[in-house]
């Protein structure tokens, strides 16, 4: 594919002795402008941080005040490579570099003006402005667009995407209006998360148990996406424990129709709640585990389950509670058929008794598990 690229060339260092300080910080910076290795006469040269602009001599070359963090764009070099990108064979694909170009640059009409001429990657030329307008503080024009934009433009995507700058720059009043918009149910599932996770941190726990509970009602449309619904219960449930809400967690774990998930995810959040302080907590949560766990049809899996979750009790700091669950373990992997499985599982109760101080019931593992060796064909 072919590729337009504007440079602007520096030839004096920003702090050499070719500047000179004023005022505001800002210096002198002399540079060049080249497009395709050739000077580039009478070029507007803007500081599209302060507004300032100059033009480039007979030589291409250039002086003008910056600061750390400004930004410089070349106006005309960008118009010349719009012009021959509408010429080429795969215009509209270089177009897109040069929209989001031209969109930094500050020209956001005329980036909107190209964009419209474009058929098949008007979305994505869309949401590279969108990125932009958001980063630039227009943040009800980036929703309003992507709320005007079609299904088949990647509605949903900018609606997204938007969701997730809002969130992170704690404006969750138009965070919610851009998740609660999104149509597609996986996507406005994990987009109201976004939301739910910024307003427990900000505090918000009425705001985050509402927004989770939007998350749960989008998630049980998800019919033929599986795993994102389960992503979003799981995300979901550890919200609402880090929330406070440890009943609404559970509650929410128990919708997981995996059993293996489940232990895994209600391990995390004993976990995450032994880390906060919160002991008797971290217990609950556990004991949850071990019950789950149980439930595994596959003997083996339910084994290396219960020995997983030891090795989190230890991480928890309750080596009592992890010898308990390595016994467990260890009868349950004693009992697997495949003799390969059974060593497999034996070794791994083995480490975990070991990490838990119980030397004695270590070697007794390893021993059952070197018998089982014997008999592998």
């Amino acid at each position: 594919m072919l590729r337009i690229f504007f440079t602007l060339f520096f030839i004096a260092g920003l702090f050499g002795n070719q500047v000179s300080a004023q005022d505001d910080d800002r210096r002198i910076l002399r540079g060049k402008v080249l497009y395709r290795n050739s000077n580039v006469v009478n070029e507007n040269v803007i500081n599209t941080t302060t507004e300032m602009a100059t033009i480039t001599n007979q030589r291409g070359e250039f002086a003008i005040r910056v600061k750390e963090g400004d930004e410089l764009a070349a106006r005309k070099t960008l118009a010349w490579a719009l012009d021959v990108a509408k010429k080429i064979k795969h215009r509209d694909s270089v177009l897109i570099d040069l929209i989001r170009r031209q969109a930094e640059a500050g020209d956001l009409a005329g980036a909107l003006n190209i964009a419209e001429t474009l058929k098949d990657p008007r979305a994505e030329a869309i949401r590279s402005i969108l990125a932009v307008r958001t980063g630039t503080g227009e943040m009800t024009g980036a929703l309003q667009m992507a709320k005007n934009l079609g299904v088949d433009e990647g509605r949903d995507e900018a609606l997204r995407e938007l969701t997730s700058v809002f969130a992170n720059s704690d404006d969750l009043v138009m965070a919610l209006d851009a998740a609660e918009n999104i149509l597609e149910p996986s996507n406005r599932a994990m987009a109201l998360l976004d939301v739910g996770m910024a307003q427990a941190r900000a505090g918000d726990l009425v705001a985050t148990e509402q927004s989770l509970g939007r998350v749960l009602a989008s998630a049980k449309q998800v019919a033929a996406a599986k795993e994102r619904r389960v992503q979003a219960l799981m995300e979901a449930a550890v919200a609402s424990a880090k929330a406070g809400d440890l009943a609404g967690a559970y509650g929410t774990v128990k919708l997981i129709p995996e059993v293996g998930d489940r232990a895994s995810i209600l391990r995390l959040i004993a976990v995450s709640q032994a880390k906060a302080g919160d002991a008797e907590g971290a217990q609950k949560f556990f004991a949850h585990a071990i019950d789950s766990a149980n439930d595994i049809g596959s003997i083996h899996e339910r084994t290396l389950a219960l020995q997983q979750t030891a090795v989190e009790q230890i991480t928890a700091g309750d080596a009592a509670g992890a010898r308990h669950t390595v016994m467990l373990a260890h009868t349950t992997a004693a009992s697997i058929v495949n003799a390969y499985h059974r060593v497999e599982a034996l070794c791994a109760v083995a480490d975990t008794q070991m990490n838990a101080g119980d030397l004695a019931s270590a070697r007794q593992s390893v021993k059952i598990a070197f018998d089982a060796a014997k008999s592998i064909q």
